[in-house]
């Protein structure tokens, strides 16, 4: 993600009766719609050459911007072909590897607004033209425009690239844990909606009623999160997307996935008489899954659910030296013995990642997966009183939640965010669950607000972020995405 071309824009603060708030720096989206209120909002009132290489824009909000006309050039939507690629041969950064050397020209020589005002139509030098709609302009002009109305405007002045949207944090006595039941879930109506966007904030949600799982095949778990979030990320040795955890000896039954027995007892994941910490999923993995889902078939078993942006908080602003220790890369990896084939896995990645604005954008921490703390040695003795802080605290009474899951019960979180351990299983508890990626997560989420869109106004939600969507699209369950 780039800055915004004005940054003196970038973090204005918007009180009074505006579409979006902003409270102590933090975005909380109210009635989202990039339409607004009032009649006229969404077209342009005006349009005009400041020169061939500036273009301004007034809106139907009164807000006036300055674009660089090589920036609509380059951002244009006629550059996209059919299969919805840049077309080489059309674009200034390109053609002239297909065009004899020739450049294209990056200079405006005409501006209009349609018939309707909805369009701005702009011809370069050369004839080469396009037309914006305004939901594409006015979703870009905070990132990438300079404003220079004589009043701010009252609506959508921030940048939506350089704000934190996950801001319900929770812990013990707050969260409100989101619901739902299975035969509510079966078409993309209301409750599928409020699902999406429970499982990224608060980070976690709870579906009861799934229907039996004989035979803990896994089958029911993985076509729930392909129906709902994308296709689960494939194990590098398992033959399955989905895992299995069993009380029940893997010699009787529960060994389905080729263990070596001796190796899984010795296993907290996989033993459940032992205590399993707060921790997040693959850890060891270049890139983590984003979405984590098990499905209880049997038994039951009380798991413990913390909000590790919650905790990355209380670091930040109690023990500023340990969060900032914390975003530095330690190790996490893994030697797994207990499949058909041993896999050996390492990564250099920080227990809490920030996004190129300093928001908090994912926690990764598992115990049992921790290698050796690499920092210099005068680093050394503050990073690891910072890494057993973050544990108390993901592990600390005040902020955790314990829920008993159920047979029948899907428990879904962001693996990203949310920290999940188990506190005690009863004799006869089976789960199977699997990972979703970020990618197919964001894909599947696109894919289904897109119904609801303008089919006409496609090509300007390809290839553009879904923070800017979700003000294309009135979507705040896109803005949330990271």
């Amino acid at each position: 993600m780039g800055r915004a071309a004005n940054e003196d824009f970038e973090n204005q603060v918007i009180n009074g009766t505006s579409e979006v708030h902003v409270t102590e720096g933090t975005l909380s989206l109210k009635e989202l719609s990039v339409n607004g209120s009032s009649p006229g909002v969404n077209v342009f009132t005006d349009a005009k050459l400041v020169s061939s290489k500036a273009v301004e824009v007034t809106f139907g909000d009164s807000s006036t911007w300055l674009f660089h006309s090589s920036w609509l050039l380059d951002a244009c939507r006629a550059q996209l072909d059919q299969g919805n690629n840049r077309n080489a041969t059309l674009s200034a950064v390109t053609a002239h590897y297909f065009n004899g050397g020739k450049e294209i020209s990056t200079e405006a020589t005409e501006v209009s607004l349609t018939e309707s005002k909805a369009g701005l139509k702009v011809t370069w030098e050369g004839g080469f033209g396009d037309t914006f709609s305004h939901a594409f302009l006015r979703s870009y002009a905070p990132i990438v425009g300079k404003c220079i109305s004589e009043e701010q405007p009252e609506y959508f002045t921030h940048n939506p690239l350089n704000a934190e949207f996950q801001n319900d944090l929770w812990d013990r006595d707050t969260l409100d844990l989101p619901i739902f039941q299975w035969d509510d879930l079966k078409s993309e109506g209301e409750q599928y909606e409020k699902l999406c966007h429970a499982v990224v904030n608060p980070g976690v949600a709870l579906v009861r009623g799934l229907p039996e799982d004989e035979g803990a095949t896994g089958e029911i778990v993985t076509n729930a999160m392909f129906n709902w979030f994308g296709k689960m990320m494939q194990h590098p040795e398992r033959d399955t997307n989905h895992w299995l955890i069993s009380t029940m000896d893997y010699s009787k039954g529960g060994n389905s996935q080729g263990y070596d027995l001796e190796n899984v007892k010795k296993n907290p994941a996989y033993n459940t008489d032992l205590r399993l910490l707060n921790h997040t999923d693959q850890v060891s993995y270049g890139g983590p899954g984003f979405l984590l889902a098990f499905h209880c078939v049997a038994g039951q078993g009380v798991n413990s659910i913390c909000d590790g942006f919650k905790v990355a908080q209380v670091l930040r602003e109690q023990y500023p030296n340990y969060f900032k220790m914390l975003t530095k890369p330690t190790s996490f990896g893994r030697r797994i013995a207990h499949y058909r084939q041993p896999i050996d896995q390492h990564v250099l990645e920080p227990v809490i990642t920030l996004d190129s604005y300093g928001n908090v954008m994912r926690v990764r921490y598992n115990e049992i997966l921790r290698g050796p703390i690499p920092v210099p040695f005068e680093d050394f003795e503050e990073y690891y009183a910072a890494t057993k802080k973050f544990v108390e605290l993901c592990n600390a009474d005040e902020y955790n939640v314990e829920r008993t899951l159920e047979k029948g019960d899907l428990i879904i979180f962001n693996n990203w965010r949310a920290m999940h351990g188990r506190k005690s299983a009863a004799k006869g508890r089976i789960i199977v669950g699997g990972t979703i990626a970020m990618e197919s997560f964001k894909s599947k989420m696109r894919l289904v607000f897109d119904k609801k869109a303008d089919p006409e106004t496609l090509k300007d939600r390809i290839g553009v972020p879904e923070a800017v969507l979700a003000h294309q699209m009135g979507r705040k369950e896109l803005a949330i995405i990271r």
